[in-house]
């Protein structure tokens, strides 16, 4: 059962997601080392999966409301308005150490939550091992034995 994406932020959080965002997402699951590593971490960010159906639109929207832009957005920030959506993989957002993860590819989604199932499975509590199998999920990439 997919949880709202307010309960991922605690009342002491200091950025609450605003409704202008729940609103445009798909389907949201919490991700990250909190949920892949047992035990969890807790002196790491808060970070959530977002499937939208416009990204271009969520990023107007996250812009605005005062979310600060990752380096996911950053590397293409001199051409994304002339962008087509299908070649937008994920921009990412941060706001305090709450993080926005989010995708308008259901496929991008899935192999993230197939990573995230993986790692949590495993417990993969180091992080170089993490991004090994999610680069290898999400990207194809092969490493060397590690």
């Amino acid at each position: 059962m997919v949880r709202p994406l307010e309960d991922y932020f605690q009342v002491d959080s200091p950025v609450m997601l605003p409704e202008e965002l729940l609103k445009q997402c798909e389907c949201h699951d919490e991700v990250g080392s909190r949920i892949t590593c047992n035990p969890p971490p807790n002196d790491t960010d808060r970070d959530v999966l977002c499937l939208v159906s416009n990204v271009k639109r969520f990023v107007v929207t996250a812009l605005a409301g005062g979310w600060e832009a990752g380096g996911s957005l950053e590397d293409m920030v001199d051409d994304f308005a002339s962008r087509a959506e299908s070649s937008i993989t994920f921009v990412s957002f941060r706001s305090g150490i709450n993080n926005f993860i989010v995708t308008g590819s259901p496929e991008f989604y899935r192999k993230f939550m197939l990573a995230t199932s993986l790692a949590k499975k495993f417990n993969l509590m180091d992080k170089q091992d993490r991004i090994a199998l999610f680069q290898a999920i999400l990207y194809a990439k092969e490493y060397p034995v590690l």
